[in-house]
């Protein structure tokens, strides 16, 4: 039950359903019955079994397709609803529009932290409407972040 459960919440099961032995199926790394997308979604489940106070995202939507991507922004919201802190390292804004704060980094200096809707939309304006916005062309570190970070000496509050 806890393992249908935790599928459930990463949006896996239906998938799991639909291979030729469900729950039973046996994967391996060399396997290519998954795309890369279903495998990040299963290792999402995996990491929803240890029932974590803290999830650590790299690139968690770099395989995904558009429907894909939704589903995660669905899991990652219904994740902090839960009480979870996530942190998601990304490349892609719509991701970080899913997180309360968004920080930028750029040649390992940050750029922009705050609310992540006046980050995205401040890092747009500042590259130009015809440019790509700066989430883009940078890491976005974003996340349900404790009220303040502390970064070499700095503080950042909320």
């Amino acid at each position: 039950a806890r393992i249908n459960s935790c599928a459930r919440r990463a949006q896996a099961h239906e998938l799991i359903l639909a291979q030729r032995d469900g729950y039973q199926t046996m994967i391996g790394p060399s396997d290519r019955t998954l795309s890369g997308g279903e495998r990040q979604r299963i290792g999402l489940a995996r990491a929803f079994y240890g029932n974590p106070r803290i999830l650590v995202l790299d690139e968690p939507s770099s395989h995904l397709d558009g429907s894909g991507e939704a589903a995660l922004e669905v899991v990652l919201v219904a994740a902090r609803a839960a009480g979870v802190t996530i942190l998601v390292i990304t490349h892609r804004p719509s991701i970080a529009t899913a997180c309360d704060r968004v920080m930028v980094l750029r040649g390992g200096v940050i750029e922009a932290f705050g609310p992540s809707a006046e980050v995205l939309r401040r890092s747009t304006v500042d590259r130009g409407a015809g440019n790509a916005p700066a989430a883009q062309q940078g890491t976005v570190v974003t996340g349900s972040f404790a009220p303040m970070i502390r970064t070499h000496g700095i503080r950042f509050g909320s």
